[in-house]
């Protein structure tokens, strides 16, 4: 599930987070708005919070590409 937070837990910026749904932590992977998860969980899409008008930015979820 990938997921965005914002005040205290996302910071002024916002914060990206995947979490798997079998109860292990969340892991944070970077500033701004969560845009879109790919369907094998290896990529997100993100883009800079504070400009609604930002281009999206590509990351890989985890070091080997896979979330699993």
């Amino acid at each position: 599930m990938l997921i965005e937070e914002d005040g205290d837990g996302g910071g002024p910026n916002y914060s990206v987070y995947l979490r798997k749904t079998d109860g292990s932590a969340a892991v944070r992977l970077g500033e701004g708005r969560a845009i879109a998860l790919s369907p094998d969980s290896a990529w997100v899409v993100t883009r800079v919070a504070a400009d609604d008008s930002a281009q999206t930015h590509v990351a890989a979820t985890g070091p080997d590409s896979r979330a699993n």
